[in-house]
């Protein structure tokens, strides 16, 4: 008794597709055909087949399968190497989950780094567009750095927000004179955000005329003054 292509593929749990592909590449070999032409599979087919498709199943390539039968292929050590790859999958999934999730919750649409997504409500569209502009050069430990910054809003960063873009000398004078504390603060726990001639700092200061309105740049201008003076 034997079984046609159809019929071997319900059995195994696969397509006539399928097994015709794995004898195009060699996988499966032909099986008799029977005086009418048809071809005749049986049960060394069907058990070859269904290994087949277990080590598809669990992720290994078709090359690979392909090998399992010589004496020489270390077949224990190929299934320990595909489990790290499995386990290194997973854990890149669950990042990715994590990332998802991180999203949804914040509301952001891809606009933010993942490592500033937990602050993403608190930030301006000017500040989201600093920090866009930012993650294309600095590392991700860095961007943690900057969220940890915007975690921890002052009145004053609230004023600057919302500054208005003719505020009189004197009120951005003030407000100037109290941020400088908390930016000589920053740039002493974050050494690295007194370096000069970054790629981040170069993308950073081209664009800043385009985020920020003139009275928040002439803040930032002298606030910029102060720490480098002090």
């Amino acid at each position: 008794m034997g079984w046609s292509t159809r019929q071997l593929a319900q059995i195994a749990g696969t397509t006539t597709k399928a097994v015709r592909h794995y004898h195009e590449i060699g996988l499966l070999d032909e099986p008799e055909r029977d005086s009418n032409g048809y071809k005749q599979y049986g049960i060394p087919d069907l058990l070859r087949l269904l290994r087949i498709k277990r080590m598809r199943d669990v992720g290994m390539p078709l090359a690979q399968i392909s090998t399992l039968d010589s004496p020489d292929v270390p077949v224990r050590e190929m299934l320990r190497d595909l489990d790290r790859d499995l386990e290194q999958t997973i854990i890149r999934l669950q990042q990715v989950r994590t990332t998802l999730s991180e999203m949804l919750d914040s509301g952001d649409s891809g606009q933010l780094p993942p490592e500033l997504l937990a602050v993403g409500s608190k930030l301006t569209e000017p500040e989201r567009v600093l920090m866009n502009l930012l993650s294309c050069a600095l590392p991700a430990e860095r961007l943690a750095d900057l969220r940890t910054i915007m975690d921890d809003r002052t009145p004053e960063d609230e004023q600057f927000d919302t500054l208005a873009p003719d505020a009189d000398d004197r009120t951005i004078a003030d407000l100037v004179e109290r941020m400088v504390p908390q930016a000589l603060a920053n740039y002493v726990e974050y050494p690295w955000m007194s370096e000069s001639e970054t790629p981040a700092g170069e993308a950073a200061f081209d664009a800043l005329e385009d985020i920020f309105n003139p009275a928040q740049l002439k803040v930032i201008k002298g606030i910029h003054r102060a720490v480098v003076n002090r």
